[in-house]
Formats: structure tokens, sequence, C-alpha cells
């Protein structure tokens, strides 16, 4: 069975470029400004994966889209999760799923916040601080210097190699 993704809407269009050359399945929803919300439509994502026999989730999320990410950790499908600029509030320090945060690191509002819960986070996990810049979101994966999009592929790898 092919490997399911679940990214927020990607606002930049190199993650729309980019996903389909990965060999992966990447299926994208909207984040709504409500992390509520946020968290019943990537729930309703990973349910439409499950129904479509997609048995390796890795679920990507940023802002409030991280958020439904840590909140649906639970889901048997998902093997892996990538929180970009994550704010939210799902505990995660019990969660055997290996966890990918990224952060800016001149972002002063959400970097302190990813960094606390990478912190409280259980093992497996790795922080990647994207140097100079304060973007947020998907749009920190174009900063030059290094290919972060990926990074985060070879994330969403090293969770489905089976």
């Amino acid at each position: 069975m092919p490997a399911g993704g679940v990214t927020r809407n990607p606002n930049g269009a190199s993650s729309q470029r980019v996903w389909p050359t990965t060999g992966f399945t990447a299926l994208t929803v909207g984040s709504p400004d409500d992390q509520g919300k946020a968290v019943i439509y990537v729930g309703f994502a990973i349910d439409f994966l499950s129904e479509h026999r997609f048995k390796h989730v890795v679920c990507v999320g940023a802002s409030n889209g991280a958020s439904g990410c840590a909140y649906n950790a639970a889901e048997p499908e998902i093997e892996g999760l990538g929180l970009l600029t994550y704010h939210g509030s799902a505990d995660r320090s019990s969660s055997d799923v290996p966890k990918l945060f990224m952060a800016a690191e001149l972002d002063d509002l959400y970097r302190p916040e990813t960094e606390a819960e990478y912190a409280r986070a259980a093992q497996p996990k790795s922080l990647v601080i994207i140097p100079s810049t304060a973007e947020t979101g998907p749009q920190m994966l174009d900063v030059g210097g290094q290919d972060w999009h990926q990074t985060l592929i070879d994330f969403v790898k090293t969770c489905t190699a089976e």
C-alpha cells in the first residue's frame, strides 16, 4: 500500500511542486484559524486515508495544522508527526511515534513554543531550527541555504521505511 501524508494546505506553491515528486501520496487539508476545527479536519483526512487503505500515514502540519496532527497522533495509521511552527497543547509526552519539530530561528512568537513542546515530547524526536529567518509555517521550508523540503521528506521516508 502507498504511504499517505496529510499536510496543512501549503501557502507556497513550492510544497505543491515538491511532494508529487517524492513517491508519497500527499493529501492537503486547509487549516482554519481555529485549532479545534483543524483537529477535526485532520481527523477527517486521516479517516479518509484509512478508508482508502492507506496503512502508513505521516501527518505533517503547520501552525494549527500541526495541532491537528498532534491531537490525532494516537490514530493507528499514524507513523510519524511533522510539526512546523507548532504552538498547540496536545500532550506528546507519551507518544512513541517519531516527531520532527521545525521552527524559524528569528520567530520570537512561535519558536519558543515549538522548543518547549519539543522538550516535553517523548522520544523519538528531533528539532530543526531554520537559521536566519522569521518565516513560519510552510514558507520557512523555502528559506535559502539548505533544502528544508528535503529534510522533511527524509523524515517521512524514515517513518515509513519497512
